[in-house]
């Protein structure tokens, strides 16, 4: 059941979770926690003889930093501006001056 006589929470804060929210630094810092994280599991890896997915820590940064990328677009996509999406040059705009005239003569 729903008490409601307390006080409402603030609103979560969801769109600071967005990748675009976060800084260089940031970034920097998510990919070190990345590394110290996964270090005990790919020395497990290792240790049962198999061989990790990456070989160098390079191609394992160029991968956790593509989720900030964005990517090309399709060649020979026609460049469109967010107006024309939304259909905004095609909305109707009433000439009431045009009417007014019309309809004295």
């Amino acid at each position: 059941m729903i008490d409601v006589d307390t006080e409402p929470t603030a609103a979560p804060n969801y769109h600071l979770d967005r990748a675009s929210a976060r800084t260089p630094e940031e970034r920097e810092a998510m990919f070190q926690r990345y590394m110290e994280l996964s270090a005990p599991y790919f020395a497990k890896v290792e240790a049962e003889g198999d061989q990790p997915w990456w070989t160098t820590e390079d191609e394992r940064r160029e991968l956790f930093f593509k989720r900030w990328t964005r990517p090309a677009p399709p060649a020979g996509m026609p460049r469109m501006s967010l107006a024309e999406i939304r259909g905004e040059h095609r909305r109707w705009i009433p000439v009431i001056p045009i009417i007014e005239r019309n309809s004295a003569a």
